[in-house]
Order: structure tokens, then sequence, then C-alpha cells
């Protein structure tokens, strides 16, 4: 199990929601009454699920976002809860619900069909700006309103900048950079997850030190290959930005720092959680990969996420 500070808190910043599970030998036919083998309720939503797997990878972890009321609600908060997860900051409104996804997962060959319900309102600037951003090492965004979610990662850039300034006591030339290419010692670190094809999400994209692309974002961009999307998408970043693309069974790719491009095995939100997991403790790229695609691996021989818990052997935590 990793060691990491105390005092390093990775934030997590997105979505949280009820996925209520129907495991079934087959995928029904229109009108037909199915009976399910068995019945599941889990967490869901980006940042929740990434949230909960660094939580059992021994990290301090917030989640940040909107919450609703109702059973779904408190089943989810429950989770938080149970996995040490802090959520203090969530904004609620007592009028609407917790997002579900209702799926039904064929065991026959593992597809799943998704029928999601929402009536709750996005995370707003204004919500996030009341944080205190000296209690993170890490803020991970969850890619979601472009226009709300840009803000908010220009707020952690500034507050980052600042502490720049305090620390050499100057603004620019020769003052160390607080960027990608030097995670090792950065103070707060920002990734940004590109999930959803919506066009307006690539206005996140210069604003992230580690942008983590789907392959259904890339393939709607028109990029063939993970390979192709890391040096495509590298080319949208800020420099030294590191950029990395799940590609399902065929793994993942990543473009580090100085732009070489890596490739292993792995994908999803437990493959996202890994990757920031180890680069907030100091890995290289090339290291950060490969746990995240092992760790991706694990979780796709298990249902749920608990069996990942002291998966890392990591033992030296980052100095920040």
């Amino acid at each position: 199990m990793s060691t990491a500070n105390d005092s390093c808190r990775i934030l997590s910043v997105g979505l949280l929601c009820l996925d209520i599970v129907n495991l079934c030998d087959h995928y029904p036919a229109e009108d037909e009454d199915l009976r399910a083998k068995d019945q599941q309720w889990r967490s869901g939503g980006n940042a929740g699920n990434s949230a909960i797997v660094l939580s059992l990878l021994g990290r301090q972890c917030e989640f940040v976002g909107t919450l609703g009321c109702g059973m779904e609600t408190d089943f989810a908060v429950a989770l938080l809860d149970r996995f040490g997860i802090a959520h203090d900051h969530c904004v609620h409104h007592q009028a609407c619900r917790l997002p579900t996804s209702y799926i039904v997962l064929n065991t026959s060959n593992g597809s799943r069909t998704i029928v999601h319900y929402r009536n709750l309102p996005e995370l707003t600037f204004e919500d996030f700006s009341s944080l205190d951003l000296s209690q993170y090492c890490w803020v991970h965004f969850e890619g979601r309103n472009p226009h709300e979610y840009s803000k908010m990662v220009n707020q952690v850039v500034a507050y980052r900048k600042q502490l720049q300034i305090q620390h050499t006591g100057r603004d620019g030339g020769g003052s160390p950079e607080l960027s990608a290419g030097n995670l090792r010692r950065v103070r707060l670190g920002v990734s940004v997850e590109m999930e959803k094809t919506k066009p307006e999400l690539a206005a996140l994209m210069p604003l992230a030190d580690v942008l983590l692309v789907s392959k259904e974002y890339a393939q709607h961009q028109g990029y063939h290959s993970m390979e192709e999307a890391v040096i495509q998408f590298r080319s949208k970043t800020k420099k030294d930005a590191i950029v990395v693309c799940a590609w399902g069974e065929k793994g993942a790719a990543a473009s580090d720092s100085e732009g070489k491009v890596l490739d292993t095995l792995g994908a999803g939100d437990t493959f996202n959680a890994g990757l920031i997991h180890r680069l907030s403790l100091g890995s290289t790229v090339e290291e950060a990969l490969t746990f995240a695609c092992r760790l991706a691996g694990a979780k796709c021989g298990m249902l749920g996420y608990e069996g990942l818990k002291d998966f890392d052997s990591v033992q030296t935590p980052a100095r920040f």
C-alpha cells in the first residue's frame, strides 16, 4: 500500500451517480419479460469512480460535484463515507435526485446497455471557487460543462502561479516551471479527462498538465489509432503536457513531456485513477502508464472496485 503524505489530498471534480446493474444471461428482445440473474447497486460517474479507486490505493481523496436527495443520494454518499472520501464541499439540490444509470449487463458476452436519467444541475464555477486549494496536491477534472469547467481549471492554474511567485519571489524568467514536465516537484497537478464527444471540451485542452483522452473522443475527432491521437492532441496542449489515450483492448498510448510516445495495456476510470496516483507520487510517465494498465487489467477480472485495495506497493511519496 502506498504511504503518500497525509497532507497530499487529491480532488476529483465531476459526476457521482448511481448504477443499478441487472446481470442477465442475454440481452432482452423488445417486449420480452426477462428475469435478471442478479442486481447490484454500484457507484457510478467517472469522477466518483476514480476517487474510489484512488482511495483503495491508499490516497486521501475528496469528491466535489452536485448531489440530489433521496435514497439514491443516500446510497452514493454512504459509499463515499465507506471509502473515506471527503465530500464536504458538494452542492446539494433538494428538489433533484441523483443521476441514475440503469444497466443491462449481458453475462454471455460482457456487453452493457445503459439508460441514464438526470435532472440535476452541473457544478458551477461559483460552487468551485469557494474551495481552499491549499488543501490539495492534485486536481482531476472530468470534462463536463466546458464553460464552467474552463474557469475552474483556470482558477487552479492561477493559484499555482501565485504559489510559484511566492516561492521564488518573482514571476517569469528564471523561476522553476510548475508544469507536467516537472511533475515530481509540482505543488498542484491538473488532469483533465476528455471522454464525451462534445466539441466545446476542446477549450480545456490547453489548460491541463495531464490530458486523458478516451477512444470515443479520439475517434470522433477523426483519429484511427491511440498513437495518432496522442501525437495530434499533443499539438493542442500546452508545452510539456502529458497526453494519454486509452484504446480498449489494444491498450493505451502516452506522449511524455518530451514528446516520446509510449504504449502498453489498459483503460477506463480505473486506468485514469492509477495514472493520477502514480504521477502524483513522482513516477515517470512510463512507470505510471504501466501501473495504470496493470490496475485496469486487474479491475476487468472483478465486480466492483474493492478487490483493488492495496494493489499498489509504492512506498515513496512525492515531495511537494
